[in-house]
């Protein structure tokens, strides 16, 4: 008994820590899931961030490439273009005697983008593997996207330390428009080929301290939540601890219970079988059973106590001990004759719930053979007794009769005697009248 305890608890104490231990990693799992997707989303975000500026950056040089370029007056901060030399008119002097300097597309984006990082920290950069400009010449990463494009990629980024921070970096392919032949047709590019590209960085600091802090508040969130699982486990594990123990104590009272039944049922000295009431398999038998038809355990009821049966007995009681709603009706009394040994039986029958839980059919059976021959012999005896008594009645009532008839003679005799003696003297009254007169 104590190693089924064991056994149960120890069965109940696994269940709990498989539970504790698939919450923890449904919890893992989630807050796991919610930061990658956090950090998806954060490259999403820096990436529409790197795709504006891109946009911006394209929007400007079309705008450029569709005016051919702009005339600023030269400076210390835009001398003019070294690389458009080839072009006559590149620097040019208004009537009024102010010079002004020829601007390309490329020339203006890059100061553009030089102006934006400074303002906002977002880097632009145009490149080319064939670069007019040696400044403009590309970097490993740029490097590889350039070839990239040339072999039909549309856009190339990564996320990776640059300049000392980590940044978000895009590019993509710059084409060759009609307006780019009059700085770049010399290099002997076509239009619709590929010039070079435009790339983007966006530094993810301030998008990583958001993330960082969204991810914090994550994570807090699932640590409150696996601590109240786990709250909630150990309640059930100490509520389930209790309850086992309580139904072991309860069983171990059962068993006891059962074990002293079972020993008085064993010193009865009359025949008591427990079986199961759909199956009719003998479940328990006492001594006193034992000993007259052996061990019958397993065995159906109708097969090993009865004879000459190949299915339940027709007069079996079980239809007997339960209503319609399958709950023991009580006591069932009745007698029979063993059709195994011819004994007879005053049997009480009830439906019980056994040690398993399950309804059985609970037979006593005392052995009444030596009553029953009693009250035969006692009533071959009365039906003698009444036969005697029968046939000495009607001797009487011969008697009698016979009597009443010698009764009836002697009473007339008598009768006429007094008759004739009343005559006498009548006329012996009558002789003395006469003589007188």
């Amino acid at each position: 008994m104590d190693g089924s305890k064991n056994k149960g608890l120890t069965y109940f104490c696994r269940i709990i820590a498989v539970a504790a231990l698939i919450w923890t990693v449904n919890v893992i799992c989630s807050a796991s899931w919610n930061i990658y997707h956090e950090r998806l989303q954060t490259i999403e975000i820096v990436k529409k961030e790197a795709l504006s500026n891109f946009n911006k950056d394209q929007a400007f040089r079309l705008w450029g490439t569709k005016h051919g370029g702009v005339y600023v007056p030269p400076t210390e901060q835009t001398p003019p273009n070294p690389y458009l030399s080839h072009i006559p008119d590149r620097d040019i002097t208004l009537p009024s005697g102010k010079k002004l300097t020829l601007m390309n597309p490329a020339y203006m984006i890059r100061q553009l983008m030089a102006d934006f990082n400074e303002l906002y920290g977002i880097k632009g950069r145009i490149t080319s593997l064939k670069p007019l400009n040696p400044d403009n010449a590309p970097d490993a990463w740029e490097r590889e996207a350039l070839k990239a494009f040339e072999k039909g990629t549309k856009e190339f980024f990564e996320i990776s330390e640059h300049e000392g921070q980590q940044s978000l970096r895009l590019m993509r392919p710059m084409v060759v428009k009609a307006g780019c032949l009059k700085c770049h047709s010399q290099q002997g590019y076509k239009e619709g080929d590929i010039r070079g590209g435009v790339g983007v960085s966006v530094p993810m600091s301030t998008y990583l301290k958001i993330e960082k802090e969204t991810t914090n508040a994550m994570l807090l969130s699932h640590l409150l939540i696996w601590l109240f699982g786990s709250a909630m486990l150990c309640l059930i594990f100490y509520r389930g601890r209790q309850f086992i123990l309580e139904q072991d104590k309860s069983k171990d009272a059962l068993a006891e219970s059962h074990e002293r039944l079972l020993a008085v049922l064993n010193s009865l000295d009359a025949i008591v079988y427990v079986s199961d009431i759909n199956t009719y398999e003998i479940l328990f038998i006492n001594k006193y059973v034992e000993n007259i038809f052996g061990n019958i355990v397993g065995k159906p009821c109708w097969q090993s106590i009865q004879t000459g049966q190949t299915e339940p007995c027709t007069f079996c009681t079980n239809k007997y001990l339960l209503d319609s709603q399958g709950r023991p009706t009580g006591v069932y009394h009745w007698e029979m004759q063993n059709t195994k040994n011819g004994r007879w039986y005053d049997i009480r029958d009830r439906a019980i719930h056994w040690i398993d839980g399950r309804i059985v059919r609970m037979e006593i059976a005392t052995d009444i053979t030596n009553r029953k021959q009693t009250e035969e012999e006692l009533r071959r005896l009365n039906d003698d007794l009444e036969h005697r008594v029968l046939q000495r009645t009607a001797e009487l009532e011969l008697k009698n009769a016979e009597l009443e008839r010698l009764n009836k003679t002697f009473v007339g005799r008598e009768l006429r005697m007094i008759e004739l003696k009343e005559k006498i003297k009548e006329m012996e009254k009558e002789l003395k009248d006469r003589s007188g007169t």
